[in-house]
């Protein structure tokens, strides 16, 4: 359900950054993100960061990294379905409103 525990893959540890979302130059829509560029692996599913915005609340911040591997966001499970899309949606919201991302790193 959604309260499984985020588990990390290969005994690694798990890091969770607390980022403030910054709207980039000429946001249409008023929202912000964290300037991160997510991919999913097409078999297992796996969200991978593949970059930081340069400029971005990520990569100001400078401890997320291209190769992380994410697990949560906002303390809720990736889950077994996820899309660029939601991604999006649960990563972005009103300037200056907090969002916490779990990565797991390899031990």
């Amino acid at each position: 359900g959604e309260h499984e525990a985020m588990l990390c893959p290969g005994g690694g540890e798990l890091s969770t950054i607390e980022l403030r979302r910054s709207a980039p130059r000429g946001s249409s829509d008023g929202l912000a993100g964290i300037g991160v560029n997510f991919t999913i692996h097409h078999i297992t599913k796996d969200v991978f960061i593949t970059g930081l915005v340069g400029g971005g609340a990520a990569e100001r911040d400078g401890r997320l990294r291209a190769g992380d591997l994410v697990v949560g966001i906002d303390g809720a499970p990736i889950g077994g379905h996820p899309s660029v899309q939601m991604l999006a949606d649960r990563t972005r919201g009103p300037p200056g409103s907090k969002v916490s991302v779990t990565v797991a790193r390899p031990a």
